[in-house]
């Protein structure tokens, strides 16, 4: 499940990751570069499905693994993922630290960028690829919607495979 869990929705984010928890669903929570409050910390504290994502600044790309690593021990999340931009994206675990690329292309809007991440992130891990396939897809995606118009859909899987993601990163 993914779950958006910004400062100013959070109440509606506990409820959801509680609902999603007692399930036993795996959850994607969004912070959207919010800090990790402490309504939200209690919902995931000991969830072992939870994987955290967040967002740095292009600025603050040196920062994304040192953000990671912090946001993994205050959510104990089995990810943490940090998007960075033009700079792609970071994700650790307690055992593992992978990054993935952006891909060069003519930003026309960064609107919906994270969630078209999000979404070819949890495609891939729904199909079991690694961390780093997964992140890779999510950052193709991300980065063919920001070169789209504003109004335009999140790109198709058909659409990524012709954008020539997994070969650019060496995913098979």
């Amino acid at each position: 499940m993914y779950v958006d869990a910004y400062q100013l929705i959070e109440t509606a984010a506990v409820r959801v990751m509680e609902a999603a928890r007692a399930a036993q669903v795996p959850v994607l929570v969004n912070l959207g570069g919010s800090p990790l409050s402490d309504g939200i910390r209690s919902a995931a504290a000991g969830y072992e499905k939870l994987l955290v994502q967040t967002n740095v600044d292009d600025s603050a790309h040196a920062e994304a693994f040192t953000v990671a690593r912090s946001l993994l021990a205050e959510s104990n999340a089995a990810w943490v993922v940090v998007t960075v931009g033009a700079y792609g994206a970071v994700a650790v675990s307690r055992t593992d630290e992978v990054a993935a690329p952006a891909f060069p292309v003519t930003v026309r809007h960064t609107h919906c960028a994270g969630a078209a991440f999000s979404g070819g992130l949890l495609y891939g891990l729904r199909e079991g690829w690694s961390m780093v396939g997964s992140m890779a897809l999510g950052s193709a995606s991300g980065t063919l919607r920001c070169a789209r118009h504003h109004g335009a859909p999140l790109p198709t899987l058909t659409e990524l495979e012709a954008f020539g993601w997994a070969g650019r990163v060496g995913v098979a």
